[in-house]
């Protein structure tokens, strides 16, 4: 499993929160993300998604059209399975 972080952001890109997971690879820490943020998503207005050193998605720049759209799918996934329970180990 692989260490995650990620930052909840306000209207001016500042850090007002954060999540620490782990999960087995980046799509499945995007799939999390996405659970996340739906669930919190009046409390924030960005986010970015970060393993170690390396960042793997924000809302506040398009830096991979594939991590956009599997943030995308994640998101509707998240919504389809929103009865189901989400394990976080941390």
């Amino acid at each position: 499993m692989i260490g995650y972080r990620l930052y909840y952001l306000d209207t001016h890109s500042h850090i007002v929160g954060r999540e620490e997971f782990f999960a087995e690879d980046d799509d499945a820490a995007l799939m999390i993300a996405a659970s996340l943020r739906e669930a919190s998503a009046r409390a924030h207005s960005g986010l970015m998604l970060w393993q170690g050193a390396r960042q793997i998605f924000s809302t506040d720049e398009v830096r991979a059209p594939a991590a956009v759209l599997s943030f995308r799918a994640g998101l509707r996934d998240a919504r389809d399975v929103a009865d189901e329970p989400l394990l976080l180990v941390p």
